[in-house]
């Protein structure tokens, strides 16, 4: 479990946002129900690498008291990767969490050989778990994928613990023939 560093702050708003963006922090807050919110200082290079880490359950160290969080959101600014904003949720071990987990592919279609293409209809899966049994990421192995087949969230390995919460027959993944995927192209071009 990965630990993150952060600092309470005092004070909201867009000026006091904006002076801790020029010192290379970044506003955040730590909320969870029956709590109240604190309001967090998080440096900006350390947010980013657990963004990219895909790490989503963490220590927060808070000016040395550490706090179960599960990593909720990042704002970015409009236009570019810069973040602006991080929400984190307090969590203990026996609280069961709703949240999104990533699907990643693995392998390669069989269907490709055969002049197929992939596509990947679902990028990420609403779960409920403990705490203990979050998954960083929910892998799905394409090898056996022929044109014409789909995976669905039913479909999704079972992991010990998780309960997807999205509805059962969401398509995840499919292979389909060139021609077919042309055409699909096609009408998107002409709406």
């Amino acid at each position: 479990m990965a630990v993150l560093k952060v600092q309470k702050r005092e004070g909201t708003g867009k000026y006091v946002a904006f002076d801790l963006r020029k010192e290379g922090m970044i506003p955040a807050v730590l909320y969870g129900k029956g709590f109240e919110n604190i309001n967090l200082a998080v440096d900006e290079k350390e947010l980013q690498e657990l963004v990219r880490s895909g790490e989503r359950l963490l220590e927060l160290d808070i000016d040395g008291k550490m706090q179960s969080a599960v990593f909720k959101a990042a704002q970015h600014e409009n236009i570019g990767d810069k973040l602006i904003h991080a929400d984190f949720r307090m969590v203990d071990a026996d609280t069961e969490l709703h949240v999104e987990v990533e699907i990643a592919l693995t392998g390669i279609a069989a269907g490709i050989d055969a002049g197929g293409v992939v596509e990947q209809d679902l990028h990420a899966v609403q779960i409920a778990c403990k705490p203990s049994d979050l998954p960083e990421i929910i892998t799905v192995n394409v090898s056996k994928l022929n044109i014409g087949d789909v995976i669905y969230v039913k479909d999704l390995p079972v992991i010990s613990g998780v309960a997807y919460q999205t509805h059962e027959n969401v398509a995840v993944v499919s292979c389909h023939g060139v021609a077919a995927a042309e055409e699909e192209e096609e009408g998107e071009e002409e709406k």
